[in-house]
């Protein structure tokens, strides 16, 4: 699940990204749900500045709180790299021009 949020003052913008993936078993044999891993839940924001010459400048970060995947092996790897982001915090400055 992901929930966007965007708050626009003057020319600056403001988002904050909030991204789950719920809980679940890593084996279910006859019904029998073993390996619990909980809700993983990470933050994401950014501001955004938007010049009066159509330049927007952007710093954030993804994975704002540095969550980290509960460690629990698939796939002979240490979490399941398909599913979770282990990157840890992404800090970014970007710059985008308009014409």
């Amino acid at each position: 699940m992901s929930l966007s949020n965007v708050y626009k003052f003057s020319d600056f913008d403001f988002a904050w990204n909030i991204n789950l993936i719920g809980d679940q078993y890593s084996k279910v044999t006859n019904g029998v749900q073993t390996g619990h891993i909980g809700t993983w839940v990470t933050h994401d924001i950014q501001v955004t500045y938007t010049s009066p010459w159509n330049t927007k400048l952007s710093v954030g970060a993804e994975n704002a709180f540095e969550k980290e995947p509960q460690l629990i092996g698939y796939g002979g790897r240490e979490y399941n790299y398909n599913l979770y982001n282990g990157w840890g915090r992404v800090m970014y400055f970007r710059i985008s021009q308009s014409f």
